[in-house]
């Protein structure tokens, strides 16, 4: 099937939005850092936040190219955007209240999970935890739960699981239910493996703190997997989202 460029170009539009809604949240974060990498490049700040975003922003373009031209070989459906961009080939349409219910149920409950998780680590003696650690200020949480939740979903999910999946299917010539799953499963490891540097800023990284990043965000990761596989890539953001604006916008409100 023809790839649809429209869709390919709002989705790099979206990854342009999650680059710029992304400092903030990243400054407030890893502030010193980026000072001290900066002043060593001898950048102005203008120009090295400049570079922050167009770095991120192409990398999320590509991501949306390639899982743009690859997703439907994979067996995935972007059932909202195919709509909107004149590709819905399901007579019946989309039952928006029930695809909205998943996600945002899917969202609330899976960010419950993780505070309930991040409490019993804290209990365990993690030095990183929601109740423990100084939160960003809540407003860059917002921010950065819209930034993570289309950038997240654009690499993890629509780039490297489709990827994954067509490897499996390809390759290996395994049974699709068993490749989703195996990519689904990769992924979610890779997502949360993927924490452990900012982490690291942090806090000194431990076995408890690798196995607390590990599978409170993998459990995370296959939540979004699963939907991306059930209800396409715009419900695993949708959910992506909502769970960040609990944990990350919310919770520094209340801890």
């Amino acid at each position: 099937m023809k790839a649809n460029y429209k869709i390919i170009g709002f989705l790099a539009f979206l990854g342009l939005l999650a680059a710029l809604l992304s400092l903030p949240y990243v400054y407030d974060l890893l502030g010193d850092v980026l000072i001290e990498t900066r002043l060593e490049l001898g950048l102005s700040e203008s120009i090295y936040n400049a570079i922050l975003i167009v770095q991120a922003a192409i990398i999320y373009a590509v991501a949306a190219l390639i899982g743009g031209l690859l997703y439907r070989r994979a067996g995935f459906r972007l059932p909202l955007l195919e709509s909107v961009f004149g590709e819905e080939e399901d007579d019946e349409g989309i039952n928006l209240k029930s695809w909205f219910s998943w996600s945002a149920g899917t969202g609330v409950a899976l960010a419950v999970v993780i505070v309930i998780g991040d409490y019993i680590f804290y209990k365990l003696g993690s030095p990183l935890s929601l109740f423990e650690t100084e939160l960003p200020a809540w407003w860059t949480g917002l921010l950065a739960a819209f930034s993570a939740g289309i950038g997240e979903e654009l690499l993890m999910r629509f780039l490297l699981m489709t990827l994954l999946t067509l490897l499996f299917l390809k390759l290996f010539r395994i049974p699709r239910t068993a490749a989703v799953w195996s990519a689904i499963i990769l992924v979610a490891l890779v997502f949360g493996a993927l924490h452990l540097p900012a982490t690291a800023e942090l806090v000194e990284l431990s076995t408890l703190i690798i196995t607390r990043a590990l599978l409170l965000n993998g459990m995370a990761g296959i939540a979004f997997g699963l939907l991306y596989w059930k209800r396409g890539l715009e419900s695993a953001m949708v959910a992506h989202i909502i769970t960040d604006v609990i944990v990350h916008g919310l919770m520094p409100l209340f801890v």
